[in-house]
């Protein structure tokens, strides 16, 4: 639980003669909501405090003042107490004639099921729990910033000093038959199959060893495959394991998940397992058939709960994928600030995690903070119930209820993310990594009706798929949109970071959560950054001046670029572009080598 240890500390710099007393007071004073009635309880030590520091040098005007008021009205203090602690936590801010302090000094609590608000300073507080719940925290370091005046940074440049990143190009896998455009992309967890999405019905598996398509899978869609935007949430497909050759793939109106088998190779793939209501959904990222956890998680709006299911090792299983009930969540027992819906899901690459972020959503009743990133600790499936016989459906409760509370829970601050949804999610070890589309806020003069006369007039913002039109019309200008946001979540410590790419920009996370690939067309850039320093490592153009790089004519052409991802262990980057053709990139990291130069000097040399 948060003290006011640190705005205590903050307003009363400068002051060390009562270091001791303000020690106490911190210590003795804890608060279980977020209001500060609740030091009522120890107004004893606050007497002290106040009558020690009225006249110490150094205290800010703001509380002098209202120590000074609070002095000179001794007649009936004991009566009067729980109103000045009521008055230091409700009053104005800095600017009211009462000298009181601002709330926004205090708006650092943990969040709640209770409401803040005035608090009648006769509240009973419930007692302290026996064991601490997740631990909710904001992001906001000491003093607070003004939301208004926090900008979102961008990328840096390179720096000497950073290791970089080598690009080389490895394989271009073509088809001599006639195909279209790449628009989702996925690699095996051994990186030695690629599986795209090249329609609504055509789904191939290429060998990367063999440098040549594998089989073809065909399917039935009706909603045309686009990529990712706060319009389009499928999630295409997913090879869940090399070792039993199996395929997850989004069929029909993107509600429906299908299993294949496509060990037999061309087109001999075989449907083995139907799932339904599978509106969010993802797979770890390590070998289903080697995973001891539920490595496939499936989200349910209507029971707001998110079912999970394990491969099965008993040959005599009639389906591989097995839902496990004493493995599923539901959101409704989680104890969260607020309940999400329809959030994006991901398994932690190499940790027992799974991670869940949402944002708002049409309909949600309005709150300060509509974004929510959530982490829960598996129990991996025990030994007995991988190999058994599938058992009877039942819907008998169960008795673990803990499985549903999270181990952390994130309400970030920023004020730019707060209309965001998510677009992409990875995990690894101890660290998310998400990226958001924040919603285009039109201002006042955008809405006004304007005659577009020429293409110039209007903002391009999708420059692939969309052309302004030269007739004359009554339309509305489009604003700007704004930046991508990228979030990085530091599970054990519970704090964020925030930095942007640019708003037209396709992007990917590589599942070590090390790094953020993003192609800015429009710019005419290709770039690559390092999540936990948002500095970029690596660029195009600029890499193909210094060392003379080139690719398989995928980046010297970015408009036909479509879609690119990395691979499960990001080594290898696979670009897949418009005429079908997916290239694959070996990603090398290089960094500053450091060598004893004359004397004390350090002579600074790049290598590998």
């Amino acid at each position: 639980m948060h003290t006011i240890a640190r705005p205590i500390k903050y307003l009363l710099s400068g002051i060390s003669s009562t270091s001791a007393i303000i020690t106490r007071f911190i210590r003795s004073v804890r608060i279980a909501h977020a209001d500060l009635a609740a030091v009522t309880r120890d107004l004893s030590d606050l007497r002290l405090l106040l009558e020690l520091l009225r006249d110490e040098p150094g205290v800010p005007p703001l509380l002098q003042s209202w120590l000074t008021r609070t002095h000179e009205s001794k007649e009936g203090r004991s009566s009067q107490q729980d109103s000045r602690v009521a008055s230091f936590a409700s009053h104005g801010s800095g600017g009211s004639s009462s000298g009181s302090l601002s709330r926004a000094v205090f708006n650092m609590s943990p969040v709640s099921h209770h409401r803040s608000g005035s608090v009648s300073p006769a509240f009973s507080l419930p007692p302290f729990p026996s064991s601490l719940p997740p631990e909710y925290r904001r992001t906001w370091t000491y003093p607070p910033a003004p939301a208004a005046q926090f900008v979102v940074p961008p990328p840096s440049k390179q720096s000497p000093h950073l290791s970089q990143v080598q690009i080389t190009p490895k394989r271009h896998l073509t088809d001599k038959g006639k195909t279209s455009e790449i628009l989702h992309i996925d690699t095996s967890p051994g990186s030695c199959y690629i599986a795209t999405k090249h329609s609504s019905k055509l789904v191939k598996i290429w060998s990367v060893p063999k440098s040549a398509i594998h089989g073809t899978i065909k399917i039935t869609s009706y909603v045309q495959p686009r990529v990712r935007s706060r319009e389009y949430f499928i999630r295409s497909h997913a090879i869940l394991s090399e070792n039993a050759t199996l395929i997850a793939v989004t069929t029909h109106f993107g509600l429906t998940l299908e299993i294949y088998n496509f060990a037999k190779g061309g087109s001999g793939a075989k449907k083995v397992q139907v799932i339904g209501e599978a509106h969010r959904w993802t797979a770890s990222q390590r070998d289903a058939f080697h995973n001891e956890y539920a490595g496939l998680a499936v989200y349910r709006p209507k029971l707001d709960r998110i079912d999970r299911f394990f491969l099965a090792r008993n040959p005599g299983a009639k389906t591989p994928f097995r839902e496990d009930p004493n493995h599923s969540i539901e959101l409704l027992k989680a104890d969260l600030p607020f309940l999400p819906k329809f959030p994006e899901l991901a398994y932690s690459s190499d940790s027992p995690f799974l991670i869940a972020a949402a944002g708002p959503r049409p309909g949600d009743p309005p709150r300060p903070n509509a974004v929510i990133l959530i982490a829960w600790h598996m129990k991996p499936v025990s030994h007995s119930k991988l190999h058994a016989q599938p058992p009877e459906q039942s819907s008998t409760s169960l008795p673990d209820e803990e499985r549903h509370k999270p181990y952390r829970v994130c309400v970030p601050d920023y004020p730019a993310l707060q209309t965001a949804l998510p677009a992409c999610l990875a995990a690894a070890g101890s660290t998310a990594v998400s990226i958001w589309i924040p919603a285009s806020t039109p201002t006042e003069s955008s809405l006004t009706p304007t005659s577009i006369s020429s293409p110039s007039t209007t903002t391009r913002s999708h420059p692939h798929h969309h052309r302004p039109s030269n007739a004359t019309t009554t339309s509305i200008i489009t604003p700007p949109a704004p930046d991508r946001l990228v979030l990085t979540w530091d599970l054990p410590s519970n704090t964020t970071r925030l930095f942007s790419i640019p708003a037209c920009a396709q992007a990917c996370i590589s599942p070590d959560c090390r790094r953020i690939a993003y192609c800015d067309a429009v710019a005419g850039h290709f770039a690559i950054v390092d999540a936990a320093s948002a500095a970029e490592v690596w660029r195009w153009p600029d890499a193909a001046r210094e060392c003379g790089f080139a690719s398989f004519g995928q980046l010297e052409n970015l408009d036909s670029v479509t879609v690119f991802e990395f691979s499960s262990d990001g080594r290898m980057l696979v670009v897949g572009d418009s005429s079908g053709g997916a290239g694959v990139y070996e990603v090398m990291e290089t960094g500053p080598r450091f060598e004893l130069g004359v004397g004390s000097e350090v002579a600074f040399r790049k290598g590998f």
